[in-house]
């Protein structure tokens, strides 16, 4: 194989086209986002606000 320098934009695609598939990765998607767990309050959250009128 000989490796030159693409002299257009028409030579460096048709160089990459002929790159092996078992050489190439598969395009790699962004992750879907994940849900976050629902919040729940706990007797831990009531706890730390018992007694401040604030929060009544």
């Amino acid at each position: 194989m000989n490796i030159t320098e693409a002299d257009s934009i028409d030579e460096l695609i048709a160089d990459c086209a002929q790159i092996p598939a078992s050489v190439r990765r598969p395009p790699q998607h962004p992750l879907l986002p994940r849900l976050a767990p629902a919040w729940e309050v706990t007797d831990g959250c009531r706890a730390q606000v018992e007694g401040l009128d604030e929060y009544v």
